[in-house]
């Protein structure tokens, strides 16, 4: 009987190896092959109550700060940190597959050629960026001024700041 515990233990680890290996050469496009998450912008993000309005000051505090600008903020604002400080990897070639398939319907597209520009947080599951990519020329609809929940963001364009949440799956 122990024999063949240990023979189906050895079958189960060379089984994991194999399909270890197999993806070991995988391109992140391909290890990446479908949508777990979903666009949406500051608007719905509020109004589905997903941003707080604290979120909105701390994510406008980040968005006008991007290039060191200091014109539209509030000196006495403290933020809080972003937490995580980075996107890791995997968070960004989710967002990469989601903004491939759900926003410019490319799910032939290289992740190389989609660019998240700027990360202003994760507040509650949302991860609030500036994206866009290289296959197609914009024509960005910029609002000098844009008012979510009382908070303004300025030289505000909708197309290209965006929420992206991950899907909760139920099992």
């Amino acid at each position: 009987m122990k024999t063949l515990t240990k023979f189906y233990a050895c079958i189960a680890a060379a089984a994991s190896l194999f399909a270890a290996a197999l993806c070991a050469g995988c391109t992140p496009e391909q290890r990446y092959s479908e949508s777990v998450g979903e666009f949406y912008s500051l608007d719905e993000a509020y109004e589905n109550g997903w941003l707080t309005q604290g979120d909105l000051k701390n994510i406008a505090y980040y968005y006008h700060t991007r290039y060191g600008e200091t014109e539209h903020i509030d000196q006495s604002f403290v933020p809080t940190p972003k937490m995580p400080e980075t996107l890791s990897e995997d968070i960004q070639n989710k967002i990469k597959r989601s903004y491939l398939n759900e926003i410019i319907d490319m799910p032939n597209g290289l992740f190389d050629q989609v660019i998240i520009y700027n990360y202003f947080g994760t507040y509650h599951d949302n991860i609030v960026l500036h994206i866009s990519d290289n296959y197609n020329a914009y024509d960005y609809v910029i609002e000098p001024e844009h008012e979510i929940g009382g908070i303004c963001f300025y030289e505000y364009s909708s197309a290209f700041l965006r929420v992206w949440r991950e899907r909760i799956t139920i099992q």
